[in-house]
């Protein structure tokens, strides 16, 4: 639907800014009650996501251009039949990397300039790779998890200020991958100088950021959590304590690449499948990581894990005194690790 009528005041988007954050702006300004009350106006919906189809609209009654508006980050568009999400100048294909109708903030970053980051709204996006500190999801006040729709960016729907809360300083895991995501993002020098695992921050940076949020979703959740879910189980958004020891786990793989994956995967099966083994049970008890593996690290980008997985699997298999595993990569060359 086309909006009839247009807003009063123009705000003008900002570099790095998330269409929700940026929709909150507008509608602080220009007296509305929240981002909800302005999307639902224009298009219709009550979703926390905003749609590709409604960037001209939305530009047209925020007084904006359809060029401003592309530049912010958040938008849902349907590709042969399958979301994918906007972050900045790339896309993600998986819901549970993105977090739509709740918000992390940096104190820091607000402090500096009240507006959302596009960042903050990836799933694996919990340290700001600038101030290294830990993002913070519920109002220090209220206590409550920060909703999308509230009126203000700073501002907790309680009306308490966000760009004072305390924060310290961290390292670890996770702020390495914030970090690497942010440079992949912004080229900004600065977060290569203050990276303390180099040859990691060089191995994260080269994949795309759906790449890196693919890589640490096999490597560090499929993989350590074999034989505990069905081909089929829901995913969920990792919490903040999942989501540290998922870190851990898949950087732990690559940087004992690649001899740590088969190591791993030869301790899993030994444990699910002694003291009998067989090839209905083998092949049954691989299926969710078979089915990640070719729905989603199906692509060059992503074949040096599928071909590092497949070929120990192979390994595996010829100790149990099979002759092989009806890989797909079985005519590849079989490495020596």
């Amino acid at each position: 639907m086309s909006a009839p009528v247009r807003l009063i005041h123009r705000v003008e988007p900002l570099l790095g800014e998330s269409a929700t954050g940026f929709l909150m702006r507008v509608s602080h300004l220009n007296g509305l009650q929240s981002p909800l009350e302005l999307l639902k106006y224009v298009t219709g919906s009550e979703s926390a996501t905003v749609q590709y189809q409604h960037i001209s609209e939305l530009a047209y009654f925020c007084r904006n251009t359809v060029d401003e508006m592309l530049q912010l980050s958040g938008y849902e568009k349907w590709v042969n039949s399958e979301p994918h999400w906007s972050l900045q100048s790339e896309w993600l294909t998986k819901s549970v990397f993105v977090q739509n109708r709740l918000t992390k903030v940096c104190p820091v970053c607000l402090a500096e300039s009240p507006y959302l980051r596009a960042l903050w709204a990836l799933s694996f996006y919990n340290h700001c790779a600038w101030h290294d500190c830990q993002l913070i999801e519920r109002c220090p006040g209220c206590k409550r998890l920060l909703k999308w729709d509230r009126r203000r960016p700073e501002y907790c729907s309680c009306r308490q200020y966000l760009g004072s809360v305390g924060v310290g300083s961290l390292q670890g895991n996770g702020l390495l991958l914030s970090k690497a995501i942010a440079f992949r993002l912004t080229g900004d020098d600065f977060l290569v100088r203050s990276t303390m695992n180099q040859k990691l921050f060089e191995q994260l940076v080269g994949l795309s950021i759906d790449g890196i949020c693919k890589s640490i979703w096999f490597l560090g959740h499929c993989l350590p959590e074999l034989g505990q879910h069905s081909t089929g189980h829901g995913r969920k958004k990792p919490s903040s304590g999942v989501f540290e020891l998922m870190v851990d786990n898949a950087f732990f793989n690559l940087c004992n690449w690649p001899g740590a994956i088969g190591q791993q995967l030869e301790r899993l099966i030994s444990q699910q499948l002694q003291p009998e083994f067989s090839a209905v049970a083998f092949h049954y008890l691989l299926r969710p990581l078979d089915h990640y593996l070719k729905t989603s690290l199906d692509n060059a980008e992503l074949a040096f894990i599928g071909h590092v997985y497949e070929q120990h699997l192979q390994k595996i298999w010829r100790r149990f005194g099979k002759k092989n595993t009806g890989s797909r990569y079985e005519k590849q060359l079989i490495l020596d690790f």
